[in-house]
């Protein structure tokens, strides 16, 4: 069974010193952007990184700051297991206020995967992304909910930067085993600079 006290514990030893860390729970959209546009701020005034941890998300190796800085991509995420398929999304676009999703399949231990869109269960966000793209449910004037990830690679792809997945990692996604809203999270957002 999957403890919060594993995930503190293993977040708390994360060697970072160019980013700030963020994790949430899945509490709601307006709060999660709220959180995330204050951090991408703070990020903006210290000139760091964001590297978002998701608090149903795990990452299987200790070496997970290493392992996405080590891609040459602007925005890099971690493979974390949704139920249909990984985060890692091809040939993306907005039709009529809906976002169909392509899952690009991937291999693991194959190294990074440059993509449209990644999900941001475990994602490394660098400085000039932040200084462009600002988090939003809107994409072209267009709003859909329950996507800024999604939205936010495809400002950033926009602005022509560089997307990718590094394969060399992998996460335990506890959502797929434990369906539901922590109920024993302290705080819903935190941070450590």
């Amino acid at each position: 069974m999957y403890s919060y006290d594993i995930w503190l514990d293993y977040i708390e030893k994360l060697p970072v010193d160019d980013a700030i860390i963020c994790w949430a729970n899945d509490f709601g959209d307006k709060q999660i952007l709220r959180g995330h546009n204050t951090l991408r701020d703070l990020c903006l005034t210290q000139n760091k990184d964001l590297l978002i941890i998701d608090t149903d998300t795990l990452p299987k190796s200790e070496d997970v700051v290493e392992k996405l800085y080590e891609v040459e991509a602007d925005i890099v995420s971690a493979p974390v297991r949704n139920p249909q398929e990984w985060n890692v999304f091809e040939k993306v676009s907005v039709h009529n206020s809906t976002l169909p999703v392509n899952w690009k399949p991937i291999t693991l231990n194959t190294g990074p995967v440059y993509c449209d869109a990644v999900g941001f269960g475990c994602v490394l966000i660098k400085n000039p992304v932040l200084k462009e793209v600002k988090f939003s449910h809107s994409y072209k004037d267009i709003t859909i909910s329950k996507a800024h990830d999604i939205l936010y690679c495809l400002e950033a792809r926009d602005k022509n930067f560089k997307i990718a997945c590094n394969t060399n990692l992998e996460c335990y996604h506890f959502r797929e085993k434990k369906p539901g809203k922590w109920v024993d999270d302290p705080g819903r957002y935190r941070m450590t600079i």
